[in-house]
């Protein structure tokens, strides 16, 4: 049997340390006859050390490196760059990419051979699978199973976020990723609140399941990547602050009616919009009555009323998040997510008008504890 080529992709910036420990989970790897590897970096920006980490690796054996150290554009992050230039470093006969962020790390040993030895299983001539889901170890069952499907019949059972959604647990063949790159990053915008114009924080997700929603894909059940930090750390949720994420969170609404006209289905089954313990739209709505709140006591510390940029960035997302209904196939969600959301509107809008702590007391904070009630275990498979 021919062996297996794969490219690992780590895109990466400022953050040495951890980038060091996922190189290192690699090259820990245990050898197979059946596989061999290589590791593709793209940094960009990077004002630490690893600049020059980088350049020590690149006569080293088994790297392929992009090496930046000024910057092009400050409107552009450098996530959208490393993207662009791992596209064109990846060696062309490479079969699969794994996609590996800078402070994750392949959780076992034998993490590449276990996904080799699932990619022979469930080979053939007529059916090849271009997508496969690794698994967090926390979010992995007992069970450990291999589920064989369509991509799109993956994301309606376990979830558009749970299977597309973080760039650690995909692997694709190799053209499919760089195709995916690159059209990730069609659109560099991160800057804007317009969520017309803004880019998406899963144009991967969205690339994947556009283009390939009826091709084959395996999910594995079993616990084979994971993250360097349990929680999130000050360093991330600065980046986060910093890459506008939180309002880039609300174009995959938009990622979702691109998707429905794309891939010609009406409406989808609740689990599609499944997002970890959660569902997309509490998530979104947790994140505005939190965001109403900041607002309106930024208002009082600066002795004014609410402004109508203000209301308008509020009001407009909560009727973003009523679109939702639109896809869903069940009318009794539909009426819930709604009645619910209207209601969130409702109650930004009396905290707006009174600035009362009354108010986030009685009505804000009480609609949040309703939100942050899990509909899901945290195994992606139920036990």
């Amino acid at each position: 049997m021919k062996k297996i080529k794969f490219t690992i992709a780590i895109p990466t910036f400022n953050r040495l340390s951890k980038l060091k420990k996922a190189i290192d989970s690699i090259l820990s790897q245990k050898i197979s006859d059946q596989f061999e590897f290589n590791i593709a970096i793209s940094n960009t920006y990077s004002d630490d050390s690893t600049y020059d980490y980088l350049n020590g690796l690149r006569k080293k054996k088994k790297f392929i490196i992009h090496n930046e150290r000024k910057k092009e554009d400050k409107n552009i992050l450098s996530q959208f760059i490393n993207f662009r230039n791992l596209a064109k470093i990846i060696p062309a006969d490479t079969d699969w990419v794994w996609w590996l962020g800078d402070d994750d790390y392949l959780y076992k040993k034998e993490s590449i051979k276990i996904v080799t030895e699932k990619i022979n299983e469930n080979t053939n001539n007529k059916n090849i699978p271009l997508f496969i889901h690794a698994c967090h170890p926390e979010r992995a069952s007992s069970k450990g199973q291999c589920v064989t499907d369509t991509i799109m019949k993956l994301c309606e059972k376990f979830g558009y976020h749970e299977m597309l959604g973080w760039m650690s647990s995909i692997i694709l063949k190799k053209d499919v990723m760089i195709k995916v790159l690159n059209e990730s990053t069609k659109n560099m915008n991160y800057l804007d609140d317009n969520d017309k114009e803004i880019a998406s924080c899963f144009a991967h997700s969205a690339s994947i399941l556009k283009n390939f929603h009826n091709k084959k894909g395996l999910f594995l059940d079993l616990g084979l990547v994971c993250n360097q930090d349990e929680k999130q750390t000050n360093d991330t949720k600065k980046r986060w602050e910093n890459d506008n994420v939180a309002n880039r969170y609300f174009k995959i609404i938009d990622d979702f009616f691109e998707i429905r006209d794309v891939v010609k289905i009406k409406t989808f089954q609740k689990p599609f919009f499944r997002y970890q313990g959660y569902h997309i739209w509490d998530h979104l709505g947790e994140y505005l009555i939190r965001k109403a709140i900041i607002i309106g006591r930024k208002c009082i510390d600066e002795q004014r009323l609410v402004n109508e940029y203000e209301y308008e960035l509020i009001n407009n997302r909560w009727m973003k998040i009523v679109k939702i209904a639109e896809l869903l196939d069940d009318l009794e969600t539909q009426k819930l997510l709604g009645f619910t959301f209207q209601s969130g509107l409702n109650y930004t809008n009396l905290y707006f008008n009174s600035l009362s702590e009354e108010v986030i007391n009685d009505f804000l904070l009480k609609f949040r504890q309703i939100l942050c009630i899990t509909n899901y275990k945290k195994t992606i498979v139920n036990e």
